[in-house]
Order: structure tokens, then sequence, then C-alpha cells
């Protein structure tokens, strides 16, 4: 099943919270702006693309744009200008993302570890600022 940090569930009930208010009070203010900022991140991300053996797909920026890495199944290692500098990640349905604090040969070194797993029929986006 899904493996997510433990302040996570609260962000989605947030999140939920927030955007099924936003759709509510559409005509409202900052409600307004609150429905049109989270309906583009979510846009953003339903438009990735995987292709053959393609798992995930880091990007730059929280909402799925600046530049972006498609990584295959298996172990990568990212190049040193994208080290700790991705800020969301969409994860290609029956895929796991495991994401490191740091590079080692063993897994037990690499340091804190970030795991998502997709277990559903859509693309799965997760943002990384608050992890």
């Amino acid at each position: 099943l899904l493996s997510l940090p433990k302040e996570l569930p609260m962000k989605i009930a947030l999140l939920s919270f927030l955007a099924l208010t936003a759709f509510a009070s559409a005509e409202a203010g900052w409600f307004s702006d609150a429905k049109n900022s989270v309906s583009n991140v979510f846009d953003d991300c339903r438009k990735v693309r995987f292709n053959g053996n393609q798992c995930a797909v880091l990007f730059d920026d929280d909402d799925c744009e600046g530049w972006s890495l498609h990584l295959n199944t298996g172990y990568t290692k990212l190049p040193w200008l994208k080290q700790n500098d991705a800020e969301s990640v969409v994860v290609r349905p029956g895929c796991t993302f495991k994401g490191y604090d740091e590079d080692h040969r063993l897994e037990s070194k690499r340091g804190r570890k970030f795991e998502l797993k997709n277990t559903g029929r859509t693309n799965m986006a997760y943002n990384f600022k608050d992890w």
C-alpha cells in the first residue's frame, strides 16, 4: 500500500478542503484565486506522458514545470545540477518512486527515503516543497 510521510494525510485533507471550498465559492475574492491556482497545478501534472519503461518524472517547479527528468525503472543517479533541486514528481500507474537524500551503492546508506507507490489507474503527482 501507499507509504507517505505522516504529515501528508493532513496536507491532503487541507488541500481537499481548500479545493472544495474554492470550487463552492468560485465567485468570492481569494477563493476564486485559490481555485485557479489549484486547478492549474493539477492540469499541468495531468499533461505528463510516459514512454517505454519510464516510471516517473521529476520537475524543477512544484507545478510540474521547469526542467524535467524522465526516470526509467531501476536506480538512477541524478545529474549533479539536478540533485536537491526537484520540487515535484509524477509517478506512472503501477510504479513506485523512491527518492533518497544521498547517493550510495547500499540502500541502507542513502539516508532519508521518500517513497510514492502508485497503485491507481492514473498518474500520481506529489510536491516536495514541505518534505
